[in-house]
Protein backbone atom coordinates (compact mmCIF):
# COMPACT_ATOMS: atom_id res chain seq x y z
CA UNK A 1 0.00 0.00 0.00
CA UNK A 2 1.37 3.41 -1.10
CA UNK A 3 -0.59 6.01 -0.19
CA UNK A 4 -0.11 9.76 -1.76
CA UNK A 5 -0.99 13.28 -0.14
CA UNK A 6 -2.98 15.64 -2.45
CA UNK A 7 -3.64 19.02 -1.67
CA UNK A 8 -5.54 21.72 -3.78
CA UNK A 9 -4.86 24.83 -2.95
CA UNK A 10 -4.69 28.71 -4.06
CA UNK A 11 -3.27 31.80 -3.70
CA UNK A 12 -5.37 33.42 -0.74
CA UNK A 13 -4.69 29.87 1.15
CA UNK A 14 -1.10 29.99 0.88
CA UNK A 15 -0.09 31.12 4.17
CA UNK A 16 -2.51 28.18 5.63
CA UNK A 17 -0.41 26.02 2.96
CA UNK A 18 2.50 26.71 4.99
CA UNK A 19 1.48 25.37 8.16
CA UNK A 20 -0.28 22.44 6.66
CA UNK A 21 3.20 21.25 4.51
CA UNK A 22 4.97 21.99 8.10
CA UNK A 23 2.59 19.65 9.86
CA UNK A 24 3.14 17.27 7.37
CA UNK A 25 7.08 17.33 7.83
CA UNK A 26 6.07 16.21 11.50
CA UNK A 27 3.66 13.82 11.08
CA UNK A 28 3.96 12.01 7.96
CA UNK A 29 7.39 12.63 6.44
CA UNK A 30 7.59 9.61 4.70
CA UNK A 31 4.52 9.79 2.52
CA UNK A 32 4.72 11.52 -0.77
CA UNK A 33 2.73 14.92 -1.46
CA UNK A 34 1.22 16.77 -4.06
CA UNK A 35 0.64 20.23 -4.05
CA UNK A 36 -1.83 21.45 -7.33
CA UNK A 37 -2.72 24.80 -8.09
CA UNK A 38 -3.93 26.96 -10.63
CA UNK A 39 -0.41 29.00 -10.17
CA UNK A 40 2.47 29.13 -7.51
CA UNK A 41 3.48 32.36 -7.69
CA UNK A 42 4.91 34.12 -4.60
CA UNK A 43 4.53 30.84 -2.70
CA UNK A 44 7.86 29.92 -1.12
CA UNK A 45 7.75 26.29 -1.94
CA UNK A 46 10.00 23.83 0.81
CA UNK A 47 12.22 21.77 -0.89
CA UNK A 48 11.62 17.76 0.08
CA UNK A 49 12.44 15.25 -2.13
CA UNK A 50 8.78 13.54 -1.73
CA UNK A 51 6.76 17.12 -1.94
CA UNK A 52 5.44 17.72 -5.39
CA UNK A 53 3.96 20.08 -7.04
CA UNK A 54 1.91 20.61 -10.16
CA UNK A 55 -0.35 22.98 -11.40
CA UNK A 56 -3.73 22.06 -12.71
CA UNK A 57 -5.74 22.53 -15.25
CA UNK A 58 -8.59 24.77 -15.41
CA UNK A 59 -12.16 22.89 -16.10
CA UNK A 60 -14.60 25.09 -14.96
CA UNK A 61 -15.09 28.96 -14.55
CA UNK A 62 -16.62 29.09 -11.26
CA UNK A 63 -13.26 28.42 -9.09
CA UNK A 64 -15.32 26.83 -6.46
CA UNK A 65 -16.99 24.48 -8.80
CA UNK A 66 -13.21 24.25 -10.83
CA UNK A 67 -10.98 22.98 -7.50
CA UNK A 68 -14.20 20.18 -6.98
CA UNK A 69 -13.22 19.08 -10.44
CA UNK A 70 -9.99 19.35 -10.16
CA UNK A 71 -10.03 16.58 -7.02
CA UNK A 72 -12.02 14.43 -9.09
CA UNK A 73 -8.63 13.99 -11.10
CA UNK A 74 -6.50 13.33 -8.84
CA UNK A 75 -5.51 10.02 -9.73
CA UNK A 76 -4.29 11.94 -13.15
CA UNK A 77 -1.76 14.23 -10.87
CA UNK A 78 -0.63 11.83 -8.34
CA UNK A 79 0.64 9.89 -11.23
CA UNK A 80 4.06 11.37 -10.03
CA UNK A 81 4.05 8.51 -7.24
CA UNK A 82 4.20 5.73 -10.19
CA UNK A 83 3.22 2.82 -7.60
CA UNK A 84 0.47 5.04 -5.47
CA UNK A 85 -2.54 3.01 -4.21
CA UNK A 86 -4.23 5.71 -2.54
CA UNK A 87 -4.95 9.10 -2.37
CA UNK A 88 -5.63 11.25 1.32
CA UNK A 89 -7.22 14.44 0.87
CA UNK A 90 -6.11 17.46 3.01
CA UNK A 91 -7.33 21.27 2.08
CA UNK A 92 -4.37 24.25 3.08
CA UNK A 93 -6.31 24.80 6.20
CA UNK A 94 -5.41 21.55 8.27
CA UNK A 95 -2.70 20.60 9.95
CA UNK A 96 -1.97 17.19 10.93
CA UNK A 97 -1.80 16.17 14.12
CA UNK A 98 -1.23 12.65 14.50
CA UNK A 99 -0.26 10.18 12.44
CA UNK A 100 -2.11 8.85 9.29
CA UNK A 101 -1.85 5.58 9.99
CA UNK A 102 -4.95 5.62 11.88
CA UNK A 103 -7.31 6.38 8.68
CA UNK A 104 -6.43 2.92 6.90
CA UNK A 105 -7.66 -0.57 9.02
CA UNK A 106 -6.29 -4.22 8.00
CA UNK A 107 -5.36 -2.36 4.43
CA UNK A 108 -8.49 -0.23 3.76
CA UNK A 109 -9.53 3.39 4.09
CA UNK A 110 -11.98 4.22 6.84
CA UNK A 111 -14.64 5.94 5.29
CA UNK A 112 -17.41 7.33 7.79
CA UNK A 113 -20.83 7.46 6.55
CA UNK A 114 -24.21 9.48 8.13
CA UNK A 115 -27.80 8.80 7.57
CA UNK A 116 -29.31 12.21 6.52
CA UNK A 117 -31.81 11.94 8.78
CA UNK A 118 -29.70 12.15 11.61
CA UNK A 119 -28.22 15.25 10.33
CA UNK A 120 -30.28 19.01 10.32
CA UNK A 121 -32.33 20.05 7.66
CA UNK A 122 -29.42 22.22 6.22
CA UNK A 123 -27.17 19.49 6.23
CA UNK A 124 -29.11 17.75 3.34
CA UNK A 125 -27.74 20.46 0.91
CA UNK A 126 -25.93 18.05 -1.47
CA UNK A 127 -28.32 15.18 -1.03
CA UNK A 128 -30.33 16.23 -3.87
CA UNK A 129 -27.31 17.08 -6.32
CA UNK A 130 -25.43 14.07 -5.52
CA UNK A 131 -28.65 11.69 -6.11
CA UNK A 132 -28.87 14.12 -9.56
CA UNK A 133 -25.20 13.46 -10.92
CA UNK A 134 -25.14 9.77 -9.73
CA UNK A 135 -28.59 8.99 -10.57
CA UNK A 136 -29.31 6.79 -7.55
CA UNK A 137 -31.06 7.60 -4.51
CA UNK A 138 -28.37 8.42 -1.51
CA UNK A 139 -29.32 8.07 1.99
CA UNK A 140 -26.59 9.09 3.84
CA UNK A 141 -23.59 12.34 4.15
CA UNK A 142 -20.26 10.68 3.00
CA UNK A 143 -18.14 14.37 3.82
CA UNK A 144 -17.65 13.51 7.39
CA UNK A 145 -14.38 14.98 7.91
CA UNK A 146 -10.92 15.26 6.39
CA UNK A 147 -8.67 13.60 5.48
CA UNK A 148 -10.86 11.28 3.01
CA UNK A 149 -8.89 8.53 1.46
CA UNK A 150 -9.97 6.45 -1.58
CA UNK A 151 -8.04 3.88 -3.91
CA UNK A 152 -6.83 5.34 -6.61
CA UNK A 153 -8.64 3.45 -9.22
CA UNK A 154 -11.93 4.96 -7.67
CA UNK A 155 -11.78 8.29 -9.25
CA UNK A 156 -11.62 6.88 -13.14
CA UNK A 157 -14.39 4.90 -12.49
CA UNK A 158 -16.68 7.63 -11.16
CA UNK A 159 -15.59 9.62 -14.44
CA UNK A 160 -16.90 6.95 -16.33
CA UNK A 161 -20.25 6.83 -14.57
CA UNK A 162 -20.37 10.37 -14.74
CA UNK A 163 -19.77 10.65 -18.36
CA UNK A 164 -22.16 7.56 -19.19
CA UNK A 165 -24.86 8.99 -17.64
CA UNK A 166 -24.66 12.42 -18.83
CA UNK A 167 -23.92 11.65 -22.55
CA UNK A 168 -20.99 9.77 -23.00
CA UNK A 169 -18.16 12.80 -22.35
CA UNK A 170 -16.83 14.53 -19.39
CA UNK A 171 -17.83 17.83 -20.50
CA UNK A 172 -21.70 16.97 -20.97
CA UNK A 173 -21.33 16.02 -16.97
CA UNK A 174 -20.03 19.49 -16.20
CA UNK A 175 -22.18 21.28 -18.05
CA UNK A 176 -24.74 19.49 -16.06
CA UNK A 177 -23.83 21.70 -12.92
CA UNK A 178 -26.15 24.26 -11.73
CA UNK A 179 -24.40 27.00 -10.08
CA UNK A 180 -22.46 25.14 -7.40
CA UNK A 181 -24.41 22.10 -7.09
CA UNK A 182 -21.87 19.67 -6.71
CA UNK A 183 -19.81 18.01 -3.75
CA UNK A 184 -16.75 15.97 -5.36
CA UNK A 185 -16.74 14.19 -1.64
CA UNK A 186 -20.18 13.02 -1.57
CA UNK A 187 -19.59 12.03 -4.67
CA UNK A 188 -16.81 9.73 -4.42
CA UNK A 189 -18.53 8.13 -1.45
CA UNK A 190 -22.01 7.57 -2.36
CA UNK A 191 -20.25 6.13 -5.83
CA UNK A 192 -17.82 4.37 -3.45
CA UNK A 193 -20.51 2.51 -1.90
CA UNK A 194 -22.75 1.49 -3.85
CA UNK A 195 -20.51 -0.17 -6.00
CA UNK A 196 -17.08 -0.43 -4.55
CA UNK A 197 -18.20 -0.89 -0.91
CA UNK A 198 -15.38 -3.93 -0.09
CA UNK A 199 -12.68 -1.48 -1.07
CA UNK A 200 -13.39 0.60 2.47
CA UNK A 201 -13.85 0.03 6.23
CA UNK A 202 -17.12 1.92 6.59
CA UNK A 203 -17.99 3.63 9.82
CA UNK A 204 -21.40 4.41 10.59
CA UNK A 205 -21.48 7.39 12.59
CA UNK A 206 -25.14 6.70 14.21
CA UNK A 207 -23.81 3.53 16.07
CA UNK A 208 -20.58 2.85 15.75
CA UNK A 209 -17.28 4.86 17.92
CA UNK A 210 -15.50 7.49 15.77
CA UNK A 211 -11.52 6.74 14.79
CA UNK A 212 -9.31 9.12 16.44
CA UNK A 213 -8.68 12.37 14.80
CA UNK A 214 -5.70 13.00 12.97
CA UNK A 215 -6.59 16.28 11.77
CA UNK A 216 -6.97 19.63 12.93
CA UNK A 217 -9.37 21.67 10.55
CA UNK A 218 -9.92 25.37 10.35
CA UNK A 219 -12.13 27.32 8.24
CA UNK A 220 -9.71 29.49 5.84
CA UNK A 221 -12.22 31.85 5.32
CA UNK A 222 -12.36 33.10 8.90
CA UNK A 223 -9.14 33.85 8.20
CA UNK A 224 -5.61 32.79 9.94
CA UNK A 225 -5.27 35.47 12.18
CA UNK A 226 -6.93 34.28 14.99
CA UNK A 227 -5.15 30.84 14.65
CA UNK A 228 -1.36 31.63 13.66
CA UNK A 229 0.50 31.81 17.02
CA UNK A 230 -0.89 28.50 17.89
CA UNK A 231 0.04 27.19 14.48
CA UNK A 232 3.50 28.58 14.76
CA UNK A 233 3.87 26.72 18.03
CA UNK A 234 2.57 23.42 17.04
CA UNK A 235 4.63 23.76 13.42
CA UNK A 236 7.64 26.20 13.61
CA UNK A 237 9.71 27.02 10.79
CA UNK A 238 12.93 24.46 10.66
Amino acid sequence: MTPVIFIRTYEKDFEWLTYCLRSLAVHAPHIPTVVTAPNFSGFEAPVRDNLHFRFCATRHADGYVDQQLCKLWADNVATVVPDATHVIHLDSDTALVDSLDHVFSEGKPIMLRTPYDDLPREAEIWRAPTEKHLGFPVTHEYMRRLPLVYPISLYAKLRIHLAARHGHEWQRWVDTIEGRQVSEFNLLGAFAYKYHRNQFKWVDTDSQPLPPLVVKQHWSWGGIAEHKADLERLFPAA
